[in-house]
């Protein structure tokens, strides 16, 4: 009797023991399939306001290697408030920025090289300071990065620019050229070095039953080339990627629906917009873009 009970007893603890491991095996299965292929989420993600577009392949275009990418949470030299969550705008106007005059902006820089990170990253907290672009905790918007960058420019002494916004949001009316972004205009833009152009992406909800989307966020991007080979692809740099490097965007055209959110300039007929899916499902459609042309003898006010 008493060897029969010890027997009982442990078969009792090995069934437990095997029901602990078969818990703990089905666990680590989940946990698995939830990361599987992506990493751990992107903490720009989680904020819906300012995260990766989601690129599909690099680029060997030679033009991007032109352009810095700097990664808007970098941490270098201090960061940037809150982690640099809602830098994109000012991140990806200090790209062209620096590809564009880092030769005379920095020309008295003790760095050996005149476009360094570090020039680069004062560059970024100046841009989102209240005197430029003003980032806040909602990011920013289309009409503070005209005003904002016109500022700049014509502070640090470079006149002979022009800075256009094509889109739905409301910009001061000396910016504004079209309500719609066209984006067959621009491959001419885009085929002089002097110019720079930034895309606005809005982040949206779709409404199947409404063929509605919703409008929950957006991100700013610097566009670096265009492929001849395919019309229906653009080429960014993302700050809100690591790496550096080139991103392939395919994009569809959105044929019927509406973009709806609480933004003034929405509602709109979602007819004739570009756009594409990221990573986390949603839809990102380009909103908008801005265009900062130089004339090629830019003038330096003496």
């Amino acid at each position: 009797m008493g060897i029969f009970l010890i027997k009982f007893l442990f078969l009792i603890i090995l069934s437990k023991s095997m029901h602990f491991v078969f818990i703990f095996c089905i666990s680590i299965l989940l946990f698995h399939d939830s990361y599987s292929g992506t990493g751990f989420p992107n903490r720009l993600e989680s904020s819906g306001l300012s995260h990766p577009a989601g690129s599909l392949t690099n680029s060997k275009n030679h033009l991007c290697g032109a352009i810095p990418d700097y990664f808007q949470q970098d941490t270098s030299f201090g960061g940037f408030t809150n982690g640099g969550k809602m830098y994109c705008a000012p991140v990806s106007v200090s790209n062209s920025i620096v590809s564009l005059f880092g030769s005379f902006l920095f020309r008295t820089a003790s760095d050996s090289q005149i476009t360094s990170k570090k020039n680069q990253y004062f560059m970024i907290k100046t841009l989102a300071s209240p005197e430029y672009i003003a980032t806040s905790r909602f990011g920013s918007g289309p009409a503070e990065i005209c005003k904002g960058v016109q500022k700049f420019l014509l502070d640090n002494n470079i006149r002979n620019f022009s800075i256009s916004h094509y889109g739905w949001r409301p910009v001061p009316s000396q910016f504004q050229k079209e309500r719609f972004p066209d984006l067959t205009v621009l491959p001419d833009h885009l085929k002089s070095k002097q110019n720079a152009i930034w895309l606005n992406i809005g982040w949206y909800n779709h409404n199947i039953n409404s063929n509605s989307y919703y409008r929950t966020g957006g991100h700013w991007v610097t566009l670096a080339a265009l492929p001849v080979e395919n019309k229906n692809c653009i080429i960014i740099h993302d700050p809100a990627t690591l790496e550096d490097r080139c991103e392939n965007i395919l994009l569809t055209t959105l044929q019927k629906g509406t973009l709806n959110g609480n933004m003034n300039g929405l509602p709109l007929p979602a007819e004739g917009f570009s756009c594409f899916r990221n990573k986390s499902g949603n839809y990102g459609i380009i909103d908008g873009f801005i265009i900062l042309e130089i004339n090629p003898e830019f003038a330096l006010k003496k």
